[in-house]
């Protein structure tokens, strides 16, 4: 006999899906919430406390413009580290956030959602930092040539991450009707 063990909403794959949100900060920091918010769109109406304001187009549009500034401002040579002290903790904050985002649309605990977002945050700004600059010096190629295909990568993750949040909060909205906290 097969035993199956559930943990309520929180899963492995939404634990997963938001660290990698977390990681998305890490590389980029203002993209994976324009990312949730576009896929959340209207359905986020549906969600609790503030998470309701996603739906709202001039925060869609507000969080969309400050990760495409983001991305032109990352290949500015005066850019500053990711690594940095600041950079690093507003990149940790906005990965917890949006770990937290993540983790309350798909009907999962925000601390833990939270947790996993920043751990995955620092570890996104290590990690592409090291990649970044090792393929710099080692290709020679130029710094924002490696730079958009960072972008590129943040935003593929990013999706793939916010598209399972996305089915996990219709099925817990569909259960529901609607969330209440």
């Amino acid at each position: 006999m097969d035993t199956v063990v559930t943990t309520g909403p929180t899963t492995i794959e939404t634990t997963t899906r938001c660290a990698a949100l977390g990681f998305v900060a890490g590389l980029r920091s203002q993209m994976p919430l324009a990312i949730l918010a576009r896929e959340l769109g209207e359905r986020a109406a549906d969600l609790p406390g503030p998470l309701a304001r996603l739906a709202d187009e001039r925060v869609r549009v507000v969080l969309a413009l400050s990760a495409a500034g983001e991305v032109v401002g990352d290949k500015l040579p005066f850019a500053p580290s990711r690594l940095k002290q600041e950079p690093l903790a507003g990149r940790i904050a906005f990965g917890g956030a949006a770990g937290a985002t993540a983790a309350l649309a798909a009907g999962a605990t925000a601390a833990l959602g939270a947790g996993m977002g920043a751990a995955g945050a620092w570890l996104g700004a290590v990690a592409g930092h090291r990649a970044r600059t090792t393929i710099v010096r080692t290709t020679g190629l130029p710094d924002p040539a490696v730079a958009v295909a960072e972008d590129l990568i943040a935003l593929g993750l990013g999706f793939w991450a916010a598209r399972g949040v996305r089915r996990a909060a219709d099925r817990t909205i569909g259960a529901a009707g609607a969330y209440e906290i």
